[in-house]
């Protein structure tokens, strides 16, 4: 029996060799006896076994006789020797300082530590595991300031834990240093600057830390790698604590690498504490923070607290041809409608609109074009967007910008308006769309503002009452014509504001209010319902105006004939397939699907005939125009995509913009016969 006992022990130890040697266990101390015993270092004990041909590191405990732990069992006696000197020196704080009894999973936490990092002290690896009562052991207090193989403290581990309360204790009670640079040029600061939690940073402020404003060897202060990892409520701990904004490092302020890395927050709590980082230069391109933007939303925060869109670095670039050489469409969207200058010269005498050509950036050229670049301007080789576009533009867009680009402008100037039939909007968009100022659209909008011979209809729809009315809301008082009402009323209903007291804003809000989009205005709803092409309905006004003028006998005296009519539209979607309008009674899950199917596109097409504005209503008044001998221009143009009145996507909207630039080209005669129309006295 004693035999197979020796057995069983030489295979228990041989399957723990092969399991994990160190792994700390609770063994007998009668195991032991008779074995080698090579070392001892106060409590720690190194034995040879024999029997399974080990090397045996055991701790001797104070509360018991009989028992130990075991640290380590390993097969080789180099692995033994180097160990356990390591052992007995670094744990000695442990178990002189823990209270008894010491379980096998603390000291696994620690041996675990130790092996793993074996260049730390035991400061070190008291911090790494939490076991803060060991700070106060004086052999501990000693290596408080002794750097690892990455030159780091144990304060630098601390930082890096996130543990406020033992960063604290090492500097209240332990004298660590706040000034001591790792291998990187990094103080704890900068370890504390990588945390999510600002605590860190606020106990090392309260004792005067030194590194605050101290830069690494990536060139980097505290403030510069919160603002490069968004760590934004650290950023403001740091500048709540005296971190400077002003501070140069590799890649200039620490604004511009809160731009580099889009950390929204970081950016404005830097604006929020010196405002004048808004214009700061970088050291090595002198651009702003605007340069270094590189979204919509990082643009849009710079540029709402005004700051110059078209500032030029010492490269001589604006914002505008940085982002055009990196192909950031959305935030290049953000600067055009901003009023950032397309066409302002940069390395090489290059416009951003050169740059765009060589990228051969379809979405680029579009937006740029739309926005007044000029496409016949040269660049220091004498080459024009053109010539770019002729060597380098590729697929379906080629001839589209090849044909643009050999156009010849086309200017039309003081265009005379007789009515503005939709709404006010439409004056705006002509405005805009003819590039007016908008100190120039403000004057014109004055002055029209006070010339009485402007009359201004905008339609709208009184949804008071079944079945709904059409309204005009006028700058001038209504036609004083006898007329039967269009329905016999049952009901009797709130008078409408005469013209005097009208205001333009409701007006205009009235005839915007349009169906699941925006809520009523009251009781009126958009006019489009009923005259979403109010050519007819204008023409009516017209029409029964000078009647009224003629009855109330004038003569001809103040009526104005029509003499040109001319209509505008938003852009003609494309006609597509409708697979089915039946709506019918289902009997089975299939005929379900296909009514279901049905009810859609049927709604749809009826939403398409009530809003209808290209179809009928265009060759209807035509005719009209036709008949009565006035001349009539309907201009809009055909859009590749039915772009949705709630559309947001930059790329849609330009492309948009683009097709209609492109039918203003292709129908070049018909506008230049129209603005000598209207240039007609």
């Amino acid at each position: 029996m004693q035999f197979l006992g020796r057995i069983l022990d030489t295979v228990s130890s041989v399957s723990n060799l092969f399991s994990n040697p160190y792994r700390v266990r609770d063994v007998q101390l009668s195991e032991y006896n008779g074995k080698v015993r090579l070392k001892q270092e106060g409590r720690m004990l190194l034995y040879r076994n024999t029997s399974s041909q080990s090397w045996d590191c055991v701790l001797l405990l104070p509360d018991s006789a009989s028992t130990a732990l075991r640290l380590f069992q390993v097969a080789s006696e180099e692995d033994a020797m180097n160990w356990f000197p390591q052992y007995s020196l670094k744990l000695r704080p442990f178990y002189e300082t823990l209270r008894p009894p010491l379980k096998p999973e603390t000291l696994q936490q620690i041996v675990d530590c130790l092996r793993n990092h074996p260049d730390w002290s035991s400061a070190h690896i008291a911090v790494e595991t939490g076991l803060r009562d060991c700070l106060k052991h004086n052999y501990v207090l000693s290596q408080m300031n002794v750097r690892d193989a990455q030159g780091q403290t144990p304060l630098h581990i601390a930082c890096e834990r996130s543990e406020a309360a033992c960063v604290r204790e090492l500097l209240e009670e332990c004298q660590a240093r706040t000034d001591i640079k790792d291998k990187n040029g990094d103080t704890p600061m900068h370890c504390a600057a990588k945390q999510d939690s600002a605590a860190i940073v606020e106990v090392l402020c309260s004792q005067m830390c030194a590194g605050i404003n101290e830069v690494n060897m990536a060139g980097e202060t505290p403030l510069h790698v919160a603002c490069r990892l968004g760590k934004v409520e650290t950023a403001k701990a740091l500048m709540g604590g005296g971190a400077s904004c002003d501070i140069i490092g590799g890649a200039g302020y620490p604004i511009h690498t809160a731009m580099k890395y889009s950390a929204r927050g970081c950016a404005e709590a830097i604006l929020a504490s010196n405002p004048a980082q808004l214009q700061a230069e970088d050291p090595v391109y002198g651009g702003t923070p605007l340069h270094w933007a590189k979204t919509a939303e990082m643009s849009r925060l710079l540029l709402d607290r005004e700051c110059s869109v078209n500032y030029l670095s010492k490269t001589g670039e604006s914002p505008l041809h940085i982002l055009t050489k990196r192909g950031r469409f959305e935030a290049a969207m953000t600067l055009l409608t901003h009023e950032a200058d397309p066409n302002i010269k940069g390395e090489g005498g290059n416009t951003a609109l050169h740059l765009a050509m060589k990228l051969d950036h379809m979405d680029l050229i579009k937006a740029l074009i739309v926005f007044g670049a000029d496409v016949e301007i040269h660049n220091d080789l004498g080459e024009t967007p053109g010539l770019i576009a002729a060597r380098t533009s590729k697929g379906e867009g080629r001839t589209s910008v090849l044909s643009l680009f050999n156009r010849r402008k086309l200017c039309l100037f003081h265009l005379s308006f007789y009515s503005l039939s939709r709404s006010l909007s439409l004056y705006l968009s002509l405005s805009l769309f003819l590039s007016l100022s908008l100190s120039l659209y403000l004057y014109l909008y004055l002055s029209l503002s006070l010339s009485l011979s402007l009359r201004v209809m905008v339609t709208s729809v009184l949804a008071d009452r079944h079945p709904g009315e059409l309204h005009i809301f006028r700058n001038y008082e209504p036609p004083a014509l006898t007329r039967d009402p269009p329905y016999a009323s049952t009901a009797t209903f709130k008078p409408l504001t005469i013209p005097e007291e009208q205001l333009v804003w409701r007006a205009a809000r009235s005839s915007g209010a349009a169906p699941t989009y925006f809520r009523p205005m009251g009781r009126f709803l958009d006019g489009g319902l009923l005259a979403n092409n109010p050519t007819l309905d204008a023409m009516t006004e017209i029409h029964h105006y000078n009647r009224a003028l003629k009855n109330q006998g004038g003569g001809d005296e103040g009526v104005c004939k029509l003499g040109v009519v001319v209509s505008l539209g938003t852009g003609k979607p494309p006609q597509v397939v409708v697979n089915s309008v039946d709506v019918f009674r289902p009997s089975n899950p299939l005929e379900l699907a296909k009514s279901f199917v049905g009810v859609k596109e049927l709604g749809k097409m009826l939403v398409d005939c009530c809003t209808d504005s290209d179809g009928c209503a265009v060759d209807r008044a035509r005719a009209w125009c036709e008949m009565t001998d006035i001349n009539y221009h309907r201009l809009s143009p055909q859009l590749s995509v039915e772009v949705m009145l709630d559309e947001v996507s930059d790329a849609v909207l330009v492309d948009m913009l683009w097709e209609t630039q492109m039918y203003l080209y292709e129908n070049r005669e018909t506008i230049q016969t129209l603005s000598q129309q209207l240039l007609q006295p």
